[in-house]
């Protein structure tokens, strides 16, 4: 089977900022993307045509803090229905078949879309078998943000604890820490397998900070034109300023200045 050409990935280590891009970026008129509900029943892709909703300007601006209306979703309940092998680090490659049914999937979101270029955002580790499996040479947009904001995020998040809260707490903060930092480091890592593609990296300062030159150059990069319907999506949204800074509200000198030393910046 065809694969999927033309994709536009968003990727990056998770907390960069690549849920406000994907949020942004797949409103441009000419993507097709997957839905929260689409992730939530990936066999019922018709579902993909509530999509559309969000091609009013000023219903999409209405709904964007309400709940139960379409907007893009990471999908790891969609690729993990389609790909089993999605976060398996050790296999070489995803299987014909699961990359035949992901393709057609795709593809019917599309259809019932009427889009004719993807676009989905895959955060931590690279999963490049899943890539290599269903897309042809697709754009890769890469968001670096402050790794210390990145960190302190997991931190204050309690990632990987949601269900262990207990063994959270018997933790000390500099254990906890050392064990972020050195995650965001294996995902910075594995952004290797990446470099394959046609990738470019991109500074979430720069998203928060003058989000219509960091969109024109996302674009340019994308081949995706700069119109005024997107220009008008770009500049409704209230994108909060200083939000790189909030890590210094859950950090001590002693902690920054070792979280420092642990990212070796």
């Amino acid at each position: 089977m065809e694969k999927i050409k033309n994709a536009i990935l968003i990727h990056g280590p998770g907390r960069s900022g690549t849920t406000l891009l994907s949020s942004i970026l797949s409103l441009h008129e000419d993507l097709g993307w997957i839905s929260g509900y689409v992730n939530k029943f990936p066999e019922h892709t018709y579902l993909a045509q509530l999509n559309k909703i969000q091609g009013s300007k000023e219903i999409e601006k209405w709904n964007r803090n309400k709940k139960k209306y379409p907007r893009p979703s990471e999908a790891y309940n969609f690729w993990l229905h389609y790909v089993p092998e999605f976060n398996n680090e050790n296999i070489e490659q995803v299987s014909q078949e699961s990359a035949n049914r992901t393709i057609k999937a795709i593809n019917s979101i599309l259809k019932h879309t009427s889009k004719e270029r993807f676009i989905t955002k895959i955060t931590g580790k690279s999963r490049y078998q899943t890539i290599d499996a269903i897309f042809d040479n697709p754009k890769v947009i890469w968001i670096d943000r402050n790794p210390k904001s990145i960190v302190t995020s997991y931190y204050k998040l309690k990632w990987n604890y949601k269900h262990r809260l207990d063994q959270f707490a018997k933790k000390s903060k500099m254990d906890l820490l050392k064990e972020y930092a050195m995650q965001y480091l294996s995902f910075e890592a594995d952004k290797k397998e990446l470099l394959k593609y046609d990738i470019q990296s991109f500074q979430y300062e720069k998203l928060v900070e003058n989000p219509e030159l960091f969109f024109k150059e996302i674009c340019d990069f994308t081949d995706l034109s700069y119109s005024n319907n997107f220009e008008r999506i770009v500049n409704s949204w209230d994108i909060k300023k200083g939000t790189n800074s909030g890590y210094k509200k859950y950090l001590n000198e002693e902690e920054e200045n070792y979280l420092e030393k642990l990212l070796k910046i």
